[in-house]
């Protein structure tokens, strides 16, 4: 489980997007979409999960979202459904004697780690990793939660160790908090610091250029924000490494 405030501040957050609650026409389309737009940094066990596994955070795949056949729908519920069932739900704390211990579980696990596994099994049936987007959300209870979310061309979907039934991403009680964004370049800077006004910090500047440079690990910080009720912030996190 994520060790999260229960409010998060984020300094330098770019603007709230609309509502995701919409009704009617065009507005209720849109709504299928996650719209983020933001920074932050991605989460500390994430960092360390890519330094263990650097072949889990290489990009592979198209950036566009999924066709969502009856096929690639049928991946989603067989795999939500079989890791649900297999891993055992245990906190990092009590089964590796740590925090945040992010890792592709094999008997037991935590929320993130069922999340790391669908993710693996997706993209060994072919998924693109840009469809396939670990984040961040609050729980019904308050708590940080993780699932998986899910980019296809008919929405965004959400693949939780606490349900069977896949959802699409407005439908549940989460307020979404950070998602990685779709990868795109190496180490993802160049399209992690956008033109005009919505620049992020000066740092993330110096930041790259030291990726470039080989004088840092490449674990890019691009994040989104969005709105999936009324007060509700997404995040987005850009997925360390490059294309296969």
């Amino acid at each position: 489980m994520f060790a999260l405030a229960r409010q998060p501040a984020v300094a330098g957050f770019l603007a709230l997007c609309g509502a995701a609650v919409l009704s009617g026409g065009s507005a209720q389309a849109d709504r299928l979409f996650m719209k983020v737009n933001g920074w932050t940094n991605p989460p500390v066990g994430y960092i360390d999960f890519c330094h263990r596994f650097p072949d889990q955070c290489i990009a592979s795949g198209s950036e566009v979202p999924e066709e969502l056949t009856e096929d690639r729908w049928r991946d989603l519920e067989e795999i939500n459904a079989t890791v649900n069932r297999t891993i055992i739900p245990v906190t990092d704390l009590d089964y590796y004697h740590q925090e945040e211990y992010w890792t592709i579980p094999d008997s037991h696990g935590d929320c993130e780690d069922y999340v790391l596994l669908k993710r693996k099994l997706l993209a060994g049936q072919g998924w693109s990793t840009g469809s396939l987007l670990v984040s961040v959300v609050f729980d019904e209870l308050g708590d940080g939660h993780a699932v998986l979310l899910v980019r296809t061309d008919r929405g965004d979907f959400v693949l939780d160790n606490k349900s069977d039934e896949i959802r699409a991403w407005y439908s549940t009680a989460y307020k979404f908090v950070k998602r990685q964004s779709p990868p795109t370049q190496i180490a993802g800077c160049r399209s992690a610091i956008p033109a005009g006004p919505r620049r992020p910090p000066h740092h993330a500047e110096r930041r790259c250029q030291a990726i470039r440079a080989g004088a840092m690990p490449a674990v890019p910080r691009r994040l989104a924000e969005s709105r999936s009720g009324p007060g509700a912030e997404t995040v987005l996190v850009r997925m360390p490494g490059g294309r296969r």
